[in-house]
């Protein structure tokens, strides 16, 4: 019980310190947080626009008002550079668990996820098969479009990958995979199917598959 109350006590006495630092009460801290309340993180970096005028504190604790460093104006721009999702531990139970570490106006400090959104872009590639015609120009006409869209979030490494298919005499079909670059071609990581695109230039492409209609040369649009 002595042990619980002198926990308590340093955490408090911490969290009513305007830009506390972690160090000075805990052993083991990370950024600025007793590791013994982080649950995981992730180093990430994304661009945000915070839905509400939001409270940058020096720790992610909303017991008190003494480690606000700021209020940032709705809407205002924010760099995201960690995601943290801390935990309930014996001696304590946290209201808000989700937080972003954000730089504003040269100020880093915590502020509630909830109350962010996190802006993530994208880069996009759409080829179309050369057996294929333009499904926004000829959707009247009896045409077989065949086309390939690949997204993947800007940083990461695996390629969502959509091919579709309309033929007038046999239907619709889509299949969705995941790819992974290695050097000059893209292979297929998350089901059987035999999928391997090769780029031929930057803007020329072929498709090895198993699922014939698919296979071919493709070019972007």
């Amino acid at each position: 019980m002595i042990k619980l109350f002198t926990f308590l006590i340093l955490f408090l006495t911490q969290a009513v310190s305007a830009r506390v630092n972690c160090n000075e009460s805990y052993s083991d801290c990370f950024k600025n947080i007793p590791s013994k309340i982080i649950e995981s993180y992730n180093e990430k970096e994304y661009q945000g626009k915070n839905l509400v005028n939001l409270k940058l504190r020096s720790m992610p604790i909303v017991s008190t008002e003494k480690n606000v460093m700021a209020v940032i104006n709705k809407n205002s721009d924010l760099k995201i550079v960690s995601f943290f999702k801390l935990k309930d531990t014996d001696e304590l139970s946290l209201p808000i668990k989700k937080w972003y570490l954000v730089e504003h106006n040269n100020q880093l400090g915590f502020v509630a996820a909830k109350f962010v959104n996190k802006i993530i872009e994208y880069e996009i590639l759409r080829f179309r098969s050369d057996d294929s015609k333009n499904w926004l120009d000829d959707r009247n006409n009896n045409h077989v479009y065949i086309d390939i869209k690949m997204q993947k979030e800007k940083g990461e490494q695996i390629w969502k990958v959509i091919l579709y298919y309309y033929d007038p005499a046999v239907g619709y079909k889509e299949i969705q995979y995941e790819g992974l670059k290695y050097d000059s071609k893209l292979i297929n990581i998350s089901n059987q199917d035999n999928f391997i695109i090769e780029f031929l230039t930057e803007d020329k492409l072929f498709l090895f598959s198993n699922v014939k209609i698919f296979k071919g040369v493709y070019n972007r649009y």
